[in-house]
């Protein structure tokens, strides 16, 4: 099936869920590498995740933090993985949206 062919709802999730990790790992290279840091790590990463952080019910988030726990005690890939879901979902409500609209208008114009 052709990017095209695909429902608004299946776009919109992946483009939020591609966005958002695509902006993460540049944040993450720019912070590790000190080329670039506005903001500080802790302020870009509590701006992408604090609408879901408060959703997410605390034994989730005890199975992340236990999922992802590394050698040095970081759970970045956890917090990629649930920003990417969330924002997929997001985009797969906005998709929707947008493709009930665009029915809409289609319908009217040949009207049915």
């Amino acid at each position: 099936m052709r990017w095209k062919n695909w429902p608004y709802w299946v776009r919109g999730g992946m483009i939020f869920a591609v966005l958002t990790g695509v902006l993460y790992s540049i944040a993450k290279w720019a912070y590790a590498t000190e080329w670039f840091c506005p903001l500080s790590w802790t302020t870009f990463c509590r701006s992408l995740d604090t609408p879901i952080y408060y959703l997410i019910p605390p034994q989730f988030k005890i199975l992340l933090t236990l999922f992802s726990w590394g050698s040095n005690g970081n759970f970045t890939y956890s917090i990629l993985i649930v920003l990417m879901i969330n924002y997929f979902l997001i985009g797969g409500v906005i998709g929707w949206i947008y493709g009930k609209i665009r029915n809409r208008s289609t319908q009217s114009a040949i009207g049915y």
